[in-house]
């Protein structure tokens, strides 16, 4: 096996004998280091195999692109060390043969599979600063020797802490999917202006490592995630994103319509347009709203998931796209949107399909969803429908989501030890448990425990009153021909006793 490294896009002729791995220069800038190559594997038989983004650090390399000896060379010495900057990276090199995957990754000298070369160039500036600049490059470390020996850890049962400096305390996550209750998901309620929508910005920040100052990082949970996906489609969304960082590194696709903004790691999903890496003050026009939903829809089906389908079959069984004609799971089996269809959604329908595609999409396995307001829009019943199809990708990711919510519809499908009340008290904001059992729960119970919505301050009541001070109630109850709700009714008895 030689290693071959190149600019632009020339193709190298393969070997006789052996394979050549093709390393093609990146520009890409890490605080001055410029580590990163796009690796192929170009087989003796002529077949290319794109195996993605990886970094290469020379001992003693203090700023600039990655010297080589030549351009030709059998292998890396020991004066190199490398690390693929994404998990699928281990997923193509576990699919190879095994002799030729373990000649690849002891000639490119991978750190995750071999914890002496990691420990050996830990103290090189350039590991941190560049190597491991982003969460999902530190996930690779601590989880590309499983990837490869197909050993991953167990199914649905993660834990990270959350710290931030307005935060009274550090927010524990723990995820627990292996019993009978439902485990991926942890929901965030509060009044408005408490700092939910801050609470999932600073998460995807911290874990992603998008824009964090490379001095003052924070424990985190970067290695346990191999990617964040936060969505956001509310027309006011005010969804902070990480910072900008030079420009975008598009790491899942090519598609210049793409209908999300990715970054290492990191993957934007939501109306507002970006400009220079920052979320803009615009919305996207339908029209590509229109393109990026066809885009993206055709990337779930490629991937051919199982968990896909049965997410569509989960929207399907919804009144709202029945009674419209619409079937979902014959458009995954078509493998593209008929466009005449796309105009005849309505606004919640729309939202929803969007929100499923592009999970569908940019979910990697391990990966960490940040939803905020899902039920924008929406029917109360597409809402359970959409989280029963959010569930579904989940499981068949293995990846876990944390969901800022104002609706008791998306509570009554959380157990309690998943649900976290953020209050703000001035400058501090801390979370609580709930005072009751989410799951399960009326939805009348949860908005008046839960949500703290008091029904004195309702204007229904003041109506009631008015009407029971001037009229009988019989004559009251006859301006409803369905007849007045008991609680109406008990008020109405109220105040007619009270002015006796």
């Amino acid at each position: 096996m030689k290693f071959r490294v190149v600019e632009g896009f020339a193709r190298p002729e393969s070997l006789r004998d052996e394979s050549l791995v093709i390393l093609r220069k990146d520009n890409w800038d890490d605080f001055g280091f410029k580590t990163l190559f796009q690796a192929e594997l170009l087989t003796a038989e002529g077949e290319l195999i794109e195996l993605g983004p990886v970094k290469i650090l020379k001992a003693g390399q203090t700023s600039g692109f990655t010297p080589f000896s030549g351009a030709l060379l059998d292998a890396l010495d020991s004066s190199y060390c490398s690390l693929g900057q994404d998990v699928e990276y281990y997923e193509k090199l576990a699919s190879l043969a095994e002799t030729e995957r373990a000649e690849f990754l002891k000639s490119i000298r991978d750190a995750a599979t071999d914890s002496g070369i990691a420990s050996a160039f830990s103290s090189e500036e350039g590991w941190q600063v560049s190597l491991l600049r982003f969460g999902q490059a530190e996930h690779t470390l601590a989880n590309g020797r499983a990837v490869v020996e197909g050993s991953s850890a167990p199914n649905g049962v993660v834990s990270f802490a959350h710290h931030s400096d307005d935060h009274d305390g550090e927010i524990r996550f723990d995820y627990d999917d292996s019993g009978p209750l439902p485990g991926r998901c942890k929901v965030l309620i509060g009044y408005n202006g408490v700092g939910k929508t801050r609470l999932l910005a600073d998460v995807a920040r911290e874990i992603s490592r998008v824009g964090q100052d490379i001095t003052h990082r924070t424990a985190s949970g970067s290695s346990t995630f191999s990617t964040v996906v936060a969505v956001s489609y509310s027309a006011f969304d005010t969804f902070e994103l990480p910072p900008a960082i030079g420009r975008e590194y598009t790491a899942f696709t090519d598609d210049e319509e793409s209908s999300s903004t990715t970054y290492f790691g990191y993957t934007y999903c939501g109306l507002r347009r970006l400009e220079d890496g920052k979320a803009s003050s615009q919305l996207k026009s339908i029209a590509e709203l229109d393109i990026e939903l066809t885009s993206a829809f055709w990337t779930a089906c490629s991937r051919e998931t199982t968990a896909f389908k049965e997410a569509l079959a989960d929207l399907d069984r919804d009144p709202s796209f029945g009674r419209a004609g619409l079937n979902l799971s014959a458009w995954f089996e078509d493998g593209h949107l008929p466009a005449e269809k796309l105009g005849k959604l309505s606004a919640g329908q729309k939202i929803v399909i969007n929100i499923v595609v592009q999970l569908a999409a940019h979910l990697r396995n391990r990966s960490l969803i940040l939803i905020d307001e899902p039920e924008t829009h929406l029917h109360p019943s597409l809402l359970a429908a959409l989280l029963r199809a959010i569930q579904r990708l989940l499981e068949g990711f293995d990846s876990f989501a944390i969901i800022a919510t104002h609706s008791p519809v998306v509570l009554q499908e959380v157990p309690a030890k998943d649900v976290r009340v953020v209050e703000r008290f001035g400058t501090t904001v801390r979370t609580v448990d709930p005072q009751l059992e989410t799951f399960g729960a009326g939805l009348g119970e949860l908005t008046h425990e839960a949500f703290g919505l008091d029904n004195t301050v309702s204007d229904y009541r003041a109506v009631i009153r008015a009407m029971a001070a001037e009229m009988k109630l019989d004559a009251l109850e006859a301006l409803f021909p369905l007849g007045l709700s008991s609680q109406a009714r008990a008020l109405a008895l109220r105040t007619q006793a009270a002015s006796r």
